[in-house]
């Protein structure tokens, strides 16, 4: 089967997962854990036909990223779900991947050539990190958007949900941090792209600066839940931004 095939049915498979979830998410608590690692099974394959087909892992092109990045959330989906933490939030997650994946399939669905500079440690550990950083934002912004639909429906949703999303925002912001940084370094030791580089160099900081200003908005007299509940779901828009202004 082709990277594409799988992907679709990958698609396919949350989509169903995620249509499940909204009646019986409530209702067991086990229903992700046994619904997950069918979409994940595909999704991985996918990734794995792509890394195979080029020779290293997922760089610049937004279908490979985004393949990766729904597979990882997915993982960090099922792992809180493992741990008893997914009650609630799982089809906002769901949703999120599914919207990754949308996007994802209205873009070219080729595969990065394979480039010797891509296979070295300094780009394996940007691109990793980016990955898993975007992953942790993603969920980050499931758990805001739990909370802005809450206070929508005039529904005090538990605090957590901001602690959570807070947590999360957290430790994607430090891993986007160092994934620029070893970005950085690879591109001095003159193996980077330097125009790509340069040229996201600028979206870098503004992400930088969202993600700060996110993170410090709950200390803002004038920034509530709400304000800080759509501040932090569109963090997950930035993400989608980033990575279009990626696309070669």
């Amino acid at each position: 089967m082709s990277h594409v095939t799988l992907f679709y049915a990958s698609l396919g498979l949350y989509a169903l997962v995620f249509l499940a979830s909204l009646r019986l998410e409530t209702r067991s608590r086990a229903f992700l854990l046994i619904a997950l690692p069918a979409p994940l099974l595909f999704a991985g394959l996918s990734l794995a036909a792509l890394i195979r087909a080029s020779g290293h892992l997922p760089s610049h092109f937004l279908f490979e990223r985004f393949v990766q990045l729904g597979l990882w959330v997915g993982i960090l989906l099922w792992l809180d779900a493992l741990r008893g933490r997914a009650e609630g939030i799982g089809r906002y997650v769901l949703f999120l991947i599914l919207v990754l994946y949308g996007v994802a399939a209205l873009f070219p669905k080729g595969i990065t050539p394979p480039v010797y500079r891509y296979a070295l440690p300094m780009a394996k550990l940007f691109f990793e990190l980016e990955a898993w950083a975007f992953a942790l934002l993603t969920v980050s912004s499931a758990y805001y958007l739990r909370s802005l639909i809450d206070r929508a429906r005039q529904k005090e949703g538990p605090r957590s949900d901001l602690q959570q999303g807070r947590r999360y925002l957290l430790f994607g912001f430090v891993l986007f941090l160092a994934s620029q940084f070893f970005g950085s370094l690879w591109s001095l030791q003159g193996w980077g792209d330097y125009w790509m580089w340069g040229k996201m160099s600028a979206v870098g900081v503004v992400v930088w600066f969202y993600l700060m200003f996110v993170l410090h908005a709950r200390y803002v007299p004038a920034c509530g839940r709400r304000f800080e509940s759509a501040a932090g779901f569109f963090i997950f828009v930035l993400t989608i931004a980033y990575r279009m202004a990626w696309q070669p």
